[in-house]
C-alpha cells in the first residue's frame, strides 16, 4: 500500500499538486480487500495445520464455524476472478492429472 501511495504522492508532484485523495483511498481499499481475501485462502489451504496447532485451533475453519466452501465464497468476494478451487491456484505442474497440450516433463 505505501508504495502506491508514494507513487501517486510523486504523480501529483510532478503536476505541481497534491495527491489525489480518492486514489489513496481507492488503493488503500484494495489492499485492505487483498490482504482480507489471503487471509481467507491461507486459512483454507491451512487448515489442517491449524487444527493441530492450540493457538490457531479456534480459528473458525479448522474449529467447523466456517466450512471450506464458505471460506472460499468469501475469498472469491474479496478477490474476484481468482481460482475457487485451491487445486487449481497451484502450479500447472503441481496439478493432479492436469497437462497442457505438448508440454513435456523436464527430467529431474
Amino acid at each position: 500500500m505505501l508504495p502506491g501511495w508514494q507513487g501517486i504522492a510523486l504523480a501529483g508532484a510532478m503536476k505541481g499538486e497534491g495527491p489525489n485523495l480518492l486514489l489513496l483511498a481507492e488503493v488503500f481499499l484494495g489492499a485492505a480487500l487483498m490482504r482480507a481475501a489471503g487471509c481467507a485462502y491461507n486459512d483454507i489451504v491451512d487448515n489442517d495445520i491449524d487444527a493441530k496447532v492450540a493457538r490457531t485451533a479456534e480459528r473458525p475453519i479448522p474449529s467447523g464455524h466456517i466450512s471450506d466452501k464458505a471460506g472460499l465464497g468469501l475469498r472469491h468476494r474479496l478477490q474476484p476472478g481468482q481460482p475457487r478451487d485451491p487445486v487449481d491456484a497451484r502450479p500447472r505442474g503441481d496439478r493432479p492429472g492436469r497437462r497442457l497440450a505438448g508440454a513435456r516433463s523436464i527430467p529431474s
